[in-house]
């Protein structure tokens, strides 16, 4: 995604498509109580259908943790900057319950809200003109020193959406998936309703998967 979003500086319209492709995508995953836990520019890739319309597909999740003892969110901070959320770089160490047992109903919750963090990076670089990441030449030891400190959420000055009102309203959604407060996070079904509410009506959620459908395009 970072690659087209640079060589190919899509247009508005393509923007919108790729942000609410994007957001679908993770739903269905959300839905079965999984998480993707590693989303980055890098591991989203853009296909280009014979109409030539960009399809966005995920990649590169990680799943596994459902088939073995849940591991800290920490170890999904890997050596390379990217959008982990601030619970990401902490040891988790507060999901057991009066048992020593681990709640896994809880665990799953936090991780899907780390992906609501991943996603508010993502909309930041889909929407902003020029090309804009944040966290360029940032190691992860600043990132993680950052989010400890509680320092406000990258800029986004860049971000641009239809009108100066959509940017502004768009500016803010992001900055609440952004939330240092995992809780603050909106759940990827009210991320879906607020984000499609300020899309230009054919890409509404509902419109774009049924054109989609149609033309035999699944995410």
């Amino acid at each position: 995604l970072s690659h087209y979003l640079i060589k190919q500086k899509p247009s508005l319209d393509t923007r919108w498509s790729l942000a609410i492709q994007l957001v679908l995508s993770i739903k269905s995953i959300h839905q079965v109580n999984m998480s993707h836990l590693h989303l980055t520019g890098q591991n989203i890739l853009i296909h280009l259908l014979p109409n030539h319309l960009p399809q966005l597909k995920c990649i590169n999740y990680e799943l596994n943790y459902l088939l073995t003892k849940i591991p800290s969110l920490r170890r999904y901070a890997d050596k390379k900057p990217n959008w982990m959320a601030p619970e990401q770089t902490e040891q988790d160490d507060d999901h057991e319950d009066s048992n020593g047992e681990q709640d896994i109903e809880q665990i799953i919750k936090d991780q899907q809200k780390s992906d609501i963090y991943a996603i508010g990076g993502i909309l930041i670089e889909l929407f902003s003109q020029p090309y804009h990441y944040p966290w360029k030449d940032k190691s992860i030891n600043q990132i993680i020193r950052a989010h400890h400190d509680q320092r406000s959420p990258p800029e986004l000055k860049y971000v641009k959406a239809v009108t100066e009102f959509h940017t502004t309203v768009l500016k803010k959604l992001i900055a609440q998936c952004l939330s240092y407060n995992s809780q603050e996070r909106p759940d990827i079904h009210s991320l879906i309703s607020k984000l499609s509410a300020i899309a230009p009506s054919k890409y509404h959620a509902v419109n774009l998967l049924m054109s989609m459908l149609e033309t035999d395009t699944f995410l």
